[in-house]
């Protein structure tokens, strides 16, 4: 896989700008435009070939073309952190009744909107390095995401896209669909497919 996304790397840095960031986007989303994750963050930083700025203009159009909804978690003056998200999906992670439960404890409460919750969301991220409630955003197992959250010195059974604590099967599994989301993109771009024959071919 890492030199897959080496390989990759090497593809896209060829492109404009603005494909150059849309492609960086798309690999790490794969597993979110496929459905298999409600959300997938990604860093957009102004150092790697003006992604930031790229961003701001032209997120309205990139949002369309990639099927996604997207919300802007933290801002710094060089870069910007975006959550992209599949909105049925997430909403569905959500309202799942153990997960509203959980979230009740960081201040999310059960009457909030979407968008109220993700905004609770960026509050805390502004005032912490990394919320530890964004795993349920991205649709990892309440599980695990609570013995991360509560005990954090607790041995892990496997770390991948989360620390793994219970069921390490379902965990694997769900890392090598990923994995497999990710693989379809890299290969499809440098065979010469347009991102257009690519999102065709897998939203």
């Amino acid at each position: 896989m890492d030199i897959a996304i080496k390989d990759f790397r090497s593809k896209i840095k060829e492109f404009d700008d603005v494909e150059y960031m849309v492609n960086v986007i798309v690999l790490n989303a794969a597993p979110t435009i496929k459905e298999l994750k409600a959300g997938t963050t990604v860093t957009l930083c102004n150092h790697d070939k003006n992604m930031k700025n790229n961003w701001k203009n032209y997120k309205e159009e990139l949002l369309e073309r990639l099927k996604l909804k997207a919300f802007e978690l933290k801002e710094t003056e060089d870069a910007v952190v975006v959550l992209f998200y599949k909105e049925e999906l997430l909403k569905n992670k959500l309202e799942n009744e153990l997960v509203k439960t959980y979230l009740k404890k960081f201040g999310y409460k059960s009457e909030m909107t979407l968008y109220e919750k993700l905004t609770l969301l960026k509050k805390r991220y502004e005032k912490n390095a990394c919320p530890h409630e964004l795993g349920l955003f991205l649709g990892f197992p309440l599980d695990d995401v609570k013995i991360f959250i509560e005990s954090p010195h607790s041995e892990c059974l496997i770390c991948g896209y989360w620390k793994v604590y219970k069921d390490e099967h379902y965990a694997m599994k769900t890392f090598e669909d990923f994995d497999a989301a990710k693989l379809e993109i890299i290969n499809k771009v440098c065979s010469g497919l347009s991102l257009t024959e690519i999102l065709d071919g897998i939203a």
